[in-house]
C-alpha cells in the first residue's frame, strides 16, 4: 500500500474516532456530572471547559469531512484500479 493512502486514511479515521468519542464523552459523562454539581458550580465549570470542549469535536469533524472528500474525489483512480472495482461496479 502506498504511504500516501495510509496517511490519507489515518487523517480520516483518527479524527473521526476523536469526533465520536468526544461526543459520547460529553453526552454520557460530562453533562450528567455537570448537572449533579448544581447551578452555582456548573457555570464556573462550563466557563473554563467550554472552549476546548467545543474546539476539539468541531475541528475533528472538519478534518474528517475534508479528508473524506479528498479520498472520495482524489483517491478515485486508486479505488477504480482495484480488482473489485469499487466505484465502477465492474470486475
Amino acid at each position: 500500500m502506498d504511504a500516501e493512502i495510509v496517511i490519507r486514511r489515518l487523517l480520516y479515521i483518527v479524527p473521526g474516532v476523536v469526533w465520536v468519542v468526544s461526543a459520547i464523552f460529553m453526552s454520557s459523562l460530562m453533562q450528567p456530572a455537570i448537572a449533579k454539581t448544581g447551578s452555582p458550580h456548573s457555570n464556573a465549570v462550563m466557563r473554563n471547559m467550554v472552549k476546548p470542549m467545543v474546539i476539539t469535536p468541531h475541528s475533528a469533524a472538519l478534518i474528517t469531512i475534508v479528508f473524506g472528500v479528498v479520498m472520495a474525489f482524489f483517491g478515485s483512480a486508486i479505488l477504480c484500479s482495484t480488482s473489485s472495482g469499487l466505484l465502477t461496479g465492474e470486475r
